[in-house]
């Protein structure tokens, strides 16, 4: 009799940010990438790996400021986050999301238009810039990752990113714990530079918009506060 091997275990890590502005803002994308934002991971990790068990998907985030700009901003991002909490697999990790006024140096625009390195208009001059920054999910996301593999909760691991500052904990549980780690690249093009040579070759990929297309929620969902409704600029 043939001996059946359990399918190695999978947990999935979402930058979410990371994924969020390279699959539907980036301006290298089509237009019709950014009608699929209300993507369902659970669904979209079972069709992207079909020979794995996947035991854990963590999501990565951090709740977004009210803006004067976009007033419907975080209700989206909260109706978005409330679809996600109905999947039993995802986990919600929330950091923190800043938003304040800091001094910058005009560029000179010559430079810019000539594709130049950025210098500044001398005399130089200072301007008053909004700043938004999401903080706290690259470190969130690295601790996960490395204590999941110490704690021997997966077998593989899919790290949806392409920020550079996740490359020592990626090449940590290479080495040390011997885990395999699959890097989804969610911005057009190749990986970041400090994550190249990281793992396999097979094991670097780009998202396609086919499984995004085929992994959305319904338009309209039921949690135990009422109904959730997709956003419609979604």
């Amino acid at each position: 009799m043939a001996v059946v091997h359990p399918r190695p275990r999978l947990n999935v890590y979402f930058d979410g940010f990371n994924f969020y502005y390279g699959c539907f803002k980036s301006s290298k994308r089509t237009a019709e990438w950014r009608q699929y934002k209300w993507l369902n991971v659970s669904a979209f990790a079972q069709l992207m790996f079909p020979g794995f068990d996947v035991r854990e998907i963590h999501y990565f985030t951090a709740v977004v400021n009210q803006s004067i700009l976009d007033p419907t901003k975080q209700d989206r991002q909260q109706a978005y986050l409330r679809a996600l909490r109905m999947l039993q697999s995802v986990t919600i990790h929330e950091g923190r999301y800043s938003t304040w006024a800091k001094q910058r140096l005009l560029a000179d625009p010559i430079s810019r238009q000539r594709g130049q390195r950025a210098i500044p208009i001398l005399p130089e001059q200072y301007v008053d810039v909004i700043i938004d920054e999401e903080k706290g999910s690259d470190v969130n996301l690295a601790s996960h990752l490395i204590v999941d593999a110490f704690m021997d909760r997966y077998d593989a691991a899919v790290v949806i990113s392409n920020d550079s500052d996740l490359a020592e904990p990626i090449r940590l549980v290479r080495s040390v714990v011997g885990s395999r780690i699959i890097i989804m690249n969610p911005h057009p093009g190749k990986p970041a530079y400090d994550l190249r040579g990281l793992v396999d070759p097979n094991d670097y990929r780009s998202l396609r918009l086919g499984p995004i297309t085929a992994s959305q929620f319904p338009a309209t969902l039921t949690d135990a506060h009422g109904t959730i409704t997709k956003p419609p600029s979604w």
